[in-house]
């Protein structure tokens, strides 16, 4: 819930400025996974506030599984929401990054 909530957090932390922003711990620290949200709308929020390579394609078996997950990587390709780059990053190049394997 976090990205979603980022920006009220942020405000109401920022209060104390000795220390780096919310916002800044987030962008630096955090990496998002899709793993539980096939859903476009949730994800539109994500990619307004939290930076590309960031982002991780992820299925939350067994709550999701590979069907949902591939059918909604599909969707998104389609979506507008990202380009044939992004889309490349979240499907598999930002995890490769993250996890140090090779491509």
């Amino acid at each position: 819930m976090l990205p979603f909530m980022l920006e009220r957090a942020d405000a109401f932390l920022s209060r104390n400025t000795s220390r780096p922003s919310l916002v800044e711990t987030y962008a630096q620290n955090v990496w998002v996974t899709t793993a539980g949200f096939f859903s476009l709308n949730p994800l539109g929020t994500i990619l307004r506030n939290t930076a590309i390579d960031r982002i991780l394609y992820s299925v939350d078996y067994p709550f999701g599984n590979s069907e949902q997950g591939r059918a909604f990587m599909m969707n998104l390709k389609t979506s507008g929401l990202v380009n044939s780059t992004e889309w490349d990053m979240i499907a598999f190049k930002n995890a490769q990054k993250l996890l140090k394997l090779s491509g």
